[in-house]
């Protein structure tokens, strides 16, 4: 993601478990359960190498309709899913949907601006700064 050269992944990571260890709080993730994208259990392996040594807890969201041509992963794949976050010692769950008769659902909604941080939080160092550059 073109993101990921501002704010690359390791840098992103080193600061979540930088914030865990400060705050003594886990780490809520939001995933997005995409059919035969990032549904499989090679993604799960993917997700317990970044999350290692973070506590967390993983929020999954059925994909809702958004014109992209993508599909929800089913029942079942979201089943097997959570199965394996499971087994990789990942605590998740599976979020109910609402708000799709309004087309307000998570990920229906957008703005024209992105988010972009402006000061340092009290997990971050001047030094968490100096390794993207």
């Amino acid at each position: 993601m073109p993101i990921n050269k501002a704010y690359p992944l390791d840098l992103l990571f080193k600061t979540l478990r930088r914030f865990a260890h400060v705050t003594k709080d886990p780490v809520t993730f939001e995933y997005i359960m995409i059919s035969d994208f990032n549904d499989r259990e090679e993604d799960v392996d993917n997700l317990a190498h970044w999350l290692k040594n973070i506590p967390a807890k993983m929020n999954l969201i059925r994909l809702h309709p958004t014109g992209s041509g993508l599909k929800p992963s089913s029942d079942a794949a979201i089943d097997r899913f959570m199965g394996w976050l499971t087994e990789a010692g990942i605590r998740c769950t599976l979020r109910e949907s609402r708000g799709l008769d309004d087309e307000a659902a998570c990920g229906m909604l957008f703005t024209q601006e992105p988010f972009r941080p402006t000061k340092l939080r009290a997990w971050e160092t001047k030094d968490t700064h100096a390794e993207q550059g």
